[in-house]
């Protein structure tokens, strides 16, 4: 074996798989490094191949004599670095001049270090990847599973072509011939892979964090499941962080709110498609729940005002209202009752345009359709003038309080611990209350006045008359509270019961507890499964809708130096200067969508564009047709375009496939 010599240098050949240590002299060309790789690795000369190394990160690949001297440099300067020359399949050959073959000596292992590991550079070719012929449902499928892979492999693309019968994507790197070519079959909505190549020639290395193909509809697909509960705040920088951790992506927090506002929409529906549904999920629902009673007040021209659903009855009723902060606003009404352990029972709810008194007065109403005249009711409320209205309206004999604090959100249910609690037993409040009246009136005295009916207590201060037959004491407090008070455990004491709890009244007692909730509310099967009258009831979207109450925020900040303002736009009325939270636009318009013209011309003016032209024409038509009065009015009205409202495109049907 021959030795290193100041004539050779020490190269890496790295192959798929395999690694090979080799000398090469310093003489050799592009056409013999060429000739003497095919050997050496057995490679018919038919095959192209593609010569590159890496400079740290950066890949350089190999194409002349030229650039093999570059490489010869490098490797001389650092003997102590053995450079490694990757070895790939490439889709054509370099065009070279195979000069005489240079006789090759071999190499003595002894004077090279051990093999370095595998360079960044590769190529993806996964089992089970795409191949043709893959089928997706339809074309947004499509666009998903592209999207995806790429994300996972760390790759971005960009789209040739794009229409309703195909889609292509080539890989963004120039040199890699990376791409999918996908069909639609026949005249449904499914497509296929028509042609791929997987294998990618860049590297991972030219990948930027921001990824280009993370769509706000891709992302919408990969965090749906994460907001199927709709208890779970998940907020767009929870987002943003996940995906860097999960995927090692980067995305805007612009794009990730899209996104999650596409999930919600996923997951909960349409906000315009809700109300053709409203009247059929009405129905639906009185069919799963028999005693359930819905109502829906509708306008001349059938669009939404109120929605009333009542559930059940007790006889204290807490009422209050909230705001809603979707696209068409509106206010949730509802009413719920409040048992002895301060727990919420639902009984009735509704959607109003906005909480006034016409909208209380039509809610209670309903609510006094359900429940009729109930003595000695209770209702509690805040102080809105429209429930005060309302109460005197309609329910004039009821008790009207006022809360200090808003009831439904200052209690918390704890129904795990009558998990294990005996039926026949009080409930721990109450068991607690007799125990420690036990202990207190443990030295009273005790005098029978008539045989286990009437008693005589004497505490340390009054003496008391007890009538365990009538469930009297002259304190007063056994019957206003419900629980046995101190002179009655006395008693019970003296007269030898095994136990004053069941003194106690009904209500105190778990089966009652537990027979509060008893009743289901039984939820609704799929929507495909819904039965459909034919008499069912037409509920449109409401148009407008009222500024919402306050006053408006103070825009007299003074700016910091230096500072640029930035102007954003309300993704709910399209108003510049705010945004969806804080809108108070009334939409009293149709949102309008032009036509496309049939022929396709040089690039004009964006859509916005053209809407704000058309209202500024609008507006100053006065003025540039009053010397032209006598023109006729179709040509005027010729270069308007073709406009169409958005509900001539969607029809409740739709909304339910």
């Amino acid at each position: 074996m021959d030795s290193c010599t100041s004539d050779n240098f020490k190269v890496f050949i790295w192959y798929e798989e395999i690694v090979l240590a080799v000398l090469l002299p310093t003489d050799i060309n592009f056409g013999n490094l060429v000739k003497y790789v095919w050997r050496k690795l057995n490679i018919n000369d038919a095959n192209a191949i593609l010569l590159s190394y890496n400079i740290g990160e950066t890949k350089t690949t190999l194409h002349n004599d030229g650039d093999v001297d570059v490489f010869k440099t490098l490797a001389l300067k650092t003997p102590f670095h053995v450079q490694t020359l990757v070895v790939d399949h490439a889709s054509h050959t370099p065009v070279v001049n195979l000069v005489q073959q240079t006789q090759l000596r071999l190499i003595n292992v002894n004077c090279l270090p051990l093999p370095p590991p595998s360079p960044t550079f590769h190529y993806n070719e996964k089992k089970g990847g795409m191949k043709v012929n893959d089928m997706f449902e339809d074309k947004e499928t499509c666009i998903y599973d592209i999207s995806f892979k790429c994300l996972q492999e760390k790759y971005q693309f960009y789209v040739t072509s794009s229409s309703t019968t195909r889609y292509n994507v080539k890989c963004r790197q120039a040199e890699c011939n990376w791409h999918i070519n996908c069909r639609r079959v026949g005249v449904t909505d499914r497509f296929k892979v028509s042609s791929i190549n997987d294998k990618h020639l860049c590297s991972k290395i030219v990948f930027n964090p921001n990824h280009r193909n993370a769509y706000a509809k891709t992302l919408a697909r990969i965090i749906s499941p994460k907001l199927a509960d709709p208890t779970r705040v998940y907020r767009p920088k929870d987002i943003v962080h996940d995906l860097n951790l999960d995927m090692n992506i980067d995305v805007s927090y612009k794009r990730a709110w899209r996104g999650r506002h596409l999930a919600l929409e996923s997951n909960q529906g349409y906000p315009k498609a809700s109300f053709g549904q409203l009247a059929l999920y009405c129905h639906n629902l009185k069919l799963a729940n028999r005693e359930t009673v819905t109502h829906i007040e509708t306008d001349e021209a059938s669009r939404f005002k109120n929605l009333f659903i009542g559930f059940g009855v007790a006889p204290l009723i807490i009422i209050d209202a909230a705001h809603l902060k979707g696209l068409y606003q509106g206010t949730n009404i509802v009413a719920v009752g409040m048992d002895g352990n301060n727990q919420i029972l639902p009984i009735a709810t509704g959607v109003a345009q906005s909480e006034t008194a016409e909208s209380w007065i039509s809610f209670m109403r309903k609510l006094k359709e359900c429940i009729g005249d109930v003595p000695n009711l209770a209702i509690i409320s805040d102080r809105h003038y429209g429930i005060t209205a309302a109460c005197n309206a309609v329910f004039p004999n009821a008790f009207h309080g006022y809360c200090c604090r808003h009831l439904m959100l200052n209690t918390k249910m704890h129904s795990d611990t009558l998990k294990y609690s005996p039926d026949d037993d009080l409930s721990e409040w109450a068991t607690a209350k007799v125990n420690a009246r036990m202990a207190k009136s443990a030295n009273w005295k005790v005098m029978g006045i008539d045989k286990d009916r009437v008693y005589e207590v004497r505490d340390t201060k009054k003496h008391h008359i007890v009538d365990l037959e009538q469930g009297e004491c002259t304190g007063r407090q056994w019957q206003l509270s419900g629980i046995p008070c101190g002179h009655v455990c006395a008693v019970g004491r003296f007269a030898g019961l095994t136990s004053v709890k069941k003194l106690a009244k009904d209500w105190f007692y778990n089966t009652t507890l537990k027979g509060t909730y008893k009743d289901i509310i039984y939820p609704l099967k799929d929507v495909t499964l819904w039965d459909t009258p034919d008499d069912i009831q037409i509920v449109s979207r409401p148009l407008a809708t009222k500024r919402a109450a306050g006053r408006p925020k103070k825009r007299n900040r003074i700016p910091s130096q230096g500072e640029v303002p930035t102007r954003m736009s309300c993704g709910r009325c399209g108003g510049p200067g705010h945004n969806r939270l804080t809108c108070n636009a009334i939409l009293v318009k149709e949102k309008v969508c032009y036509k496309r013209p049939a022929s396709k011309g040089p690039a004009g003016p964006s859509k916005k564009a053209r809407v704000m032209e058309g209202s500024s024409n609008q507006n100053n038509s006065n003025a540039d047709e009053a010397p032209n009065s006598s023109q006729p009015e179709e040509q005027s009205n010729s270069s308007q375009p073709d406009i169409h409202l958005l509900s001539d495109f969607a029809t409740p049907a739709d909304f339910l496939q």
